[in-house]
């Protein structure tokens, strides 16, 4: 005789069948334990990493992206209006603050369109495993679960991509 199994109280956070809504209260605890420490080790190697490439606009905050494409943009201005003089003949400061808003514009339209396909956010979870266990997409979607950070929306990209499934990033040529 087949017996009713019970729902979770509330599905807010996760899907109701996911593998995070058949956890007792204490595995849940534990497992979002485990995921801050794991999410904050992540950004601990992103960090670093972007420090070892000469801190490169990819491991910045968005607000710091923001900051920056808005002071390159007003010194470009500057420069234009002979309100800051260039370096030298050949325009050196110029070059590098065009270069420089090109890196900051090329992050944010690539976090935009993470932001658009996968949901992906900077202070979403860079745990693959807890991203899955709470139903993933869908779960961050319709159930106001944890969004998937940058990073972890690259990977499941590239998941996606190895797999033939959709996926919005040029992959093509990489693997």
């Amino acid at each position: 005789m087949p017996t009713a199994t019970a729902q979770p109280e509330t599905a807010a956070g996760f899907a109701p069948d996911s593998v995070y809504a058949e956890y007792s209260t204490e595995e849940r605890e534990i497992a979002d334990h485990m995921e801050v420490e794991s999410n904050d080790h992540r950004a601990w190697v992103l960090a670093l990493g972007a420090e070892k490439e000469n801190h490169s606009v990819h491991g910045l905050p968005d607000a710091s992206l923001r900051h920056l494409a808005k002071a390159y943009r007003r010194e470009l201005e500057d420069l234009a209006d002979g309100d800051l003089q260039d370096d030298s003949k050949t325009g050196r400061r110029t070059k590098f603050a065009e270069v420089k808003l090109r890196d900051v514009e090329a992050e944010q339209e690539f976090r935009r369109v993470l932001a658009e396909s996968w949901g992906a956010a900077e202070d979403g979870t860079h745990s693959y495993t807890s991203y899955m266990a709470r139903g993933g997409l869908l779960a961050a979607t319709h159930h106001g679960a944890i969004a998937c950070s940058y990073d972890l929306a690259e990977k499941l990209d590239y998941e996606h991509f190895k797999l033939g499934r959709p996926h919005v990033l040029a992959w093509e040529g990489t693997a």
